[in-house]
């Protein structure tokens, strides 16, 4: 991970010690408060220099994960997620509170209706499901006839993103209406399922 700075005095590139890993969310901050730049990963300090000096203006408008519009060489292969830019430097404290703050919100996600995704729907054999929640959650599934009666009970795990992707063979389901449920230890969701 790099930071770079093109400042009044010079540029400077700030890099984390720790490398990182594919597949994997990380809470990172970069920031300059004037008289140092610091990176910090997963709410603690992992990279640091002195630097002082105001931060050049540019023509360029403001670019994350790339050295420069016209440049490709260093563009990031990933995803981003709530970014923020505050134009003072944030204390350590702020730092951590921040991290403390979103990865709680990350692990604290219970299942919900609108996470769930089953596909096709209509279907008349493989099912496709999707949903959001705790990452490495124990998941239970169950397919229920419209009058109550449990046909299917399956058990599977959110992975380290808390996704829950699973495929469903029905070929041998009746056609009629049926109710898809996902239940973890607290919470449920379910869908209306029609199959032809």
């Amino acid at each position: 991970l790099r930071f770079t700075i093109n400042g009044s005095e010079a540029i400077i590139d700030l890099d984390s010690e720790t490398k990182l890993n594919k597949d994997t969310w990380y809470h990172i901050v970069a920031l300059y408060n004037g008289k140092d730049c610091l990176v910090y990963l997963d709410g603690e300090l992992d990279g640091y220099k002195p630097f002082s000096g105001q931060i050049n203006t540019t023509s360029y408008d403001l670019v994350f994960g790339q050295s420069l519009p016209d440049q490709s060489g260093f563009n990031y292969n990933g995803k981003l997620d709530k970014v923020r830019i505050y134009n003072y430097g944030i204390s350590h404290e702020e730092v951590k509170k921040i991290y403390n703050e979103e990865i709680s919100s990350v692990f604290d996600r219970p299942l919900s209706i609108n996470d769930l995704k089953i596909f096709p729907n209509p279907s008349d054999g493989e099912l496709n499901i999707e949903a959001s929640t705790i990452p490495y959650q124990a998941i239970e599934i169950s397919i229920t006839s419209i009058p109550g009666q449990v046909l299917l009970r399956q058990k599977t795990m959110a992975d380290n993103r808390g996704v829950v992707l699973e495929k469903l063979n029905l070929k041998n389901l009746a056609p009629g209406s049926y109710f898809i449920t996902l239940q973890d230890n607290n919470s449920m969701a379910t869908r209306l399922y029609i199959h032809r």
